[in-house]
C-alpha cells in the first residue's frame, strides 16, 4: 500500500530510493561508483589491519609468542579488504547497470 508521499505528481506511486548517509546510491555514475568501492576497500583494509595489529600485539605480549607483525597484513587486511571491495563493486555496479539499462525510458508516441 501506497502512502500519500510516496505517490508522485503524475499520479503513479514512486520506487524506493537506496540512500546511504545521504548519498543516493541508485543516482551515481560509474566513476563515482568505482570510487565509493575502493574507499570501502580501503576503510575495511585499514580498519582490519588496525584490529589485527593490536590483536597480534597483545597475543605476542601475553603468550610470549614471536607472530610476525607482516601476518596482519598479508593474511588479514588484504583479504577483507579485498572481499569488501569485490562485494562494493558488484553492489554498486548493479546499481549502476540497473539505472542505465534497465529503465529504459518510455516514449508515449504520438
Amino acid at each position: 500500500m501506497t502512502t500519500s508521499s510516496q505517490i508522485t505528481a503524475s499520479g503513479s506511486a514512486a520506487t524506493p530510493k537506496r540512500n546511504l548517509f545521504g548519498i543516493p546510491l541508485d543516482q551515481l555514475g560509474w566513476f563515482a561508483c568505482l570510487l565509493l568501492s575502493l574507499a570501502a576497500g580501503l576503510l575495511a583494509f585499514c580498519l582490519t589491519c588496525f584490529v589485527a595489529i593490536f590483536a597480534v600485539l597483545f597475543y605476542n605480549s601475553f603468550g610470549h609468542h614471536a607472530v610476525d607483525f607482516a601476518v596482519t597484513y598479508k593474511f588479514i587486511a588484504l583479504p577483507a579488504g579485498l572481499i569488501v571491495l569485490v562485494l562494493s563493486l558488484v553492489y554498486l555496479g548493479s546499481l549502476w547497470m540497473r539505472r542505465v539499462f534497465g529503465a529504459k525510458s518510455t516514449h508515449k508516441q504520438a
